[in-house]
């Protein structure tokens, strides 16, 4: 029977805050080291391989709820640090109308960024020697100090002649470097105590002017990396080591909605791979397949059961879909995922005939005052207006809220109009304010045009 090998992950975990309107937000727990603990643990047999999360946290309650959500996914965390003084960082995500995301950070005085500080920090440094795989970053090593981050590297040069496979991706961010020049410095300081380079062409271009991947592999091996998978995307990957140097290229994505953690968990299924001696290879293109899969489905982290789903059949293709997310958008991912396995309309016409006899069904409801059936066929209405706005391309909650807010600009109209007729709303006659309704909407088209 083979030994148990240990893996950890060390970096920053942040609360994500993703908005689903303009004033209500979804909370979780992300960063790029994190996320590969997680597909790292996911794809590896835990007789095998144990992972954990090295960083440092607050002694705040949220604190203690990335901690529960790293048990719950088989995370290690004898190594985080609690410090008093300190929180994790934060970060929030809001889409514009065109659907691009922005990132909004405050990380500023995170207590990742002490990991290494005083005598606990010493201790963890030494006690990193005890695992047989490590797993860092360029966020990882930015968000250090000077003397922290050169205290962290002296670590790496004794564990690595000690026998530990010591892995980084460069995942660059511009934002936490004083400058290029010393982000290029670190990161080539770093590369010289690196078995396992994982970097991305983008990256790696942006960072280094790199034009094609045989330079960003060269680098890599000439600063002392056995083993380079340079990732480009939905295009393929470049493997450069010992046994095996060749380009391979990707077939197109199916679906695509959400590509923010397929870097980071093609990192982790590779490295649990390799650390479980597959070769790299197979390594590889296990991890093409789990990058191809999360990338399927929004969020850093895809739920447990639908990143399990092929191997167990008893999982329902709806069953992880949160029943506490706005409905709206629960309505819509329903019928995303029920199209995946072609069970929708051909064609939007058909589904806009749906619609009328959903309304018609409505009417007879209605006319007989049967609220319990009212109540049913309102649902299968806005159910099947949510996947006629799917099916062109509208975003349901986008379309909502612009009509609520015309409604409210109409609206305004009238209450001005009444102001200056000097007659209040409610002693007008209902036909008195349809005709201040449609100068209200004359007005607004105006506008518009």
């Amino acid at each position: 029977m083979s030994q148990l090998k240990r893996f950890a992950a060390i970096g920053e975990c942040m609360i994500e805050m993703s908005h689903l309107d303009a004033n209500t937000c979804h909370l979780a727990y992300a960063g790029d080291t994190y996320n590969v603990a997680i597909y790292c643990a996911r794809a590896s047999d835990s007789k095998q391989l144990s992972v954990e999360y090295v960083t440092a946290l607050g002694m705040d309650p949220y604190s203690d709820a990335m901690l529960e959500a790293w048990h719950e996914e088989g995370i290690e965390s004898s190594l985080v640090r609690r410090l008093d003084d300190r929180m994790p960082g934060l970060y929030l995500i809001r889409t514009d109308e065109q659907g691009e995301r922005r990132f909004f950070y405050y990380r500023s005085q995170a207590a990742a960024r002490d990991v290494f500080k005083g005598s606990e920090g010493a201790r963890v440094l030494a006690q990193l020697s005890e695992f047989d795989g490590l797993y860092f970053s360029g966020i990882s090593i930015a968000i250090l100090d000077e003397e922290s981050r050169q205290q962290f590297f002296m670590a790496l040069e004794v564990i690595r002649k000690q026998g530990t496979l010591i892995c980084f991706d460069s995942n660059y961010r511009p934002s936490l470097w004083k400058s290029a020049d010393e982000a290029r410095e670190v990161t080539t300081q770093f590369l010289s105590v690196v078995d396992i380079a994982l970097p991305s062409f983008d990256d790696e271009h942006d960072l280094f002017g790199d034009n094609d991947y045989k330079t960003i592999a060269k680098r890599a091996h000439d600063a002392g990396v056995k083993e380079v998978v340079v990732k480009r995307g939905g295009q393929g990957y470049f493997l450069s080591g010992p046994d095996a140097t060749k380009w391979v290229a990707l077939p197109p994505s199916e679906k695509i909605i959400d590509t923010t953690a397929a870097g980071d968990s093609f990192n982790g299924t590779y490295l649990a791979a390799r650390l479980q001696d597959v070769n790299p290879e197979e390594a590889a293109t296990r991890a093409c397949e789990v990058s191809m899969k999360v990338i399927a489905y929004p969020g850093a982290i895809i739920p447990k059961d639908r990143y399990f789903r092929e191997e167990s059949s008893t999982v329902g293709l709806l069953d992880d879909i949160p029943k506490n997310m706005p409905a709206l958008m629960r309505s819509n991912e329903i019928q995303d995922r029920v199209e995946d396995v072609g069970f929708d309309w051909e064609h939007v016409e058909q589904i806009i005939e749906k619609l009328k006899e959903e309304v018609a069904e409505f009417e007879i409801e209605v006319e007989a005052d049967n609220r319990e059936a009212m109540l049913d066929e309102l649902g299968d209405i806005l159910f099947t207006t949510v996947n006629i706005a799917r099916r062109v391309g509208v975003d349901p909650e986008q379309a909502l809220r612009f009509s609520n807010d015309k409604f409210t600009r109409r609206f305004h109209f009238l209450e001005q109009a009444s102001t200056e007729l000097k007659r209040p709303l409610d002693k007008m006659s209902f036909e008195e304010k349809l005709v201040l309704w449609k100068e209200a909407k004359l007005k607004n088209d105006q506008k518009k045009s």
